[in-house]
């Protein structure tokens, strides 16, 4: 991962931990009706004001990524279809080689490596205990 975007994404996970919600990027909370992002959410919000994405688009109470989508021609189209993974322009501006990162290698508490989403959506690990394990787990270039 770019050490910058780490770095970034660290402290605005430490900074909005009032935000966090589960099983979507991005959406609108219908218990509540505030705005929601899951960690990798948060991600791509760095991104929008980077400029390295477009700003999502609301459809319904979810709010959508521009992506690329493979067709079943092997041509790809762009359409404001993600709402639950990282986009490929995130991961690439991030540094990422996957979707949905490692943050927590195997260890005794788990018997396989913890991604992003599931440490979010599985485990429920607030986004200051996320945003711990990103900065000791994910490894950033120079």
């Amino acid at each position: 991962m770019k050490a910058a975007v780490k770095t970034a994404w660290v402290k605005d996970l430490r900074e909005h931990p009032e935000v966090q919600g589960t099983s979507a990027l991005d959406y609108i909370d219908p218990k509540d009706g505030k705005r929601k992002q899951c960690c990798l959410g948060r991600l791509c919000l760095l991104a929008v004001e980077a400029g390295a994405i477009p700003a999502p688009e609301l459809q319904g109470s979810v709010y959508t990524y521009l992506d690329d989508e493979d067709s079943e021609d092997e041509l790809s189209c762009r359409s404001f279809c993600q709402d639950s993974v990282l986009p490929r322009a995130v991961q690439e501006w991030a540094g990422l080689d996957s979707s949905d990162p490692v943050i927590d290698p195997v260890s005794d508490e788990h018997e396989c490596d913890t991604n992003a989403a599931e440490a979010n959506d599985t485990y429920l690990y607030s986004f200051p205990e996320i945003a711990d394990l990103v900065e000791k787990n994910v490894p950033a270039d120079a």
